[in-house]
C-alpha cells in the first residue's frame, strides 16, 4: 500500500509538470519539514501541493540513493531500521542501544546489507546485530531476531 501511495504522489508530481530530476530530489532532502517543502515546491515550479503529500516525499527522497529498491521502500514506509549509524564492535557487529523491534526488518543503508540476525549476549544482555546469521545456534548468545 505504501508504494501504491508514493507512486501516486510521483504521479501527481509529474502530472502537475514536474520532472523527478534531481533539482527536485535536491530540494526534496533539504526540506526540514512538509510546510517547508511545500514553499520551497510553490516558490520553485509555481505550483502547490498538500502537506502530506510533501511529508511522504521527504520520507521518500531520503532514500532515493539506495540501488537496492526494496530496502529504499522498506525504509521509506518505517518498515525497516538502518543500524548504519550504530557503535559496531571490532567484529563489525552493531551495538543496538535503541530499543528492539521484532516486527521490523533492520538493514546497513550505507552499505544496502541486509542484517541476518540480533542476538542478545547472556551475560550482558547487550543486543548485537550482524549481516551474518552468527547469532543463531550461538552459546554466547540467545538469537531474538533472524532474518
Amino acid at each position: 500500500m505504501a508504494a501504491i501511495k508514493r507512486f501516486t504522489i510521483w504521479a501527481l508530481i509529474l502530472q502537475i509538470g514536474l520532472e523527478k530530476d534531481d533539482e527536485l530530489i535536491d530540494i526534496i532532502k533539504a526540506s526540514i519539514n512538509s510546510s517547508d517543502l511545500s514553499n520551497r515546491i510553490s516558490n520553485r515550479y509555481k505550483v502547490a501541493l498538500d502537506p502530506q503529500q510533501c511529508k511522504e516525499l521527504i520520507q521518500d527522497a531520503k532514500w532515493t540513493h539506495l540501488q537496492n529498491r526494496a530496502m529504499a521502500e522498506l525504509l521509506a514506509s518505517g518498515d525497516c531500521i538502518d543500524l548504519s549509524a550504530c557503535e559496531r564492535t571490532v567484529q563489525g557487529d552493531y551495538i543496538i542501544a535503541k530499543a528492539f523491534q521484532v516486527d521490523k526488518d533492520y538493514c546497513d543503508a550505507k552499505s544496502e546489507e541486509w542484517i541476518l540476525s540480533v542476538g542478545m549476549h547472556k551475560e550482558t544482555r547487550k543486543l548485537y546485530a550482524s549481516t551474518t546469521p552468527k547469532f543463531y545456534q550461538n552459546a554466547m548468545f540467545k538469537c531474538i531476531w533472524l532474518r
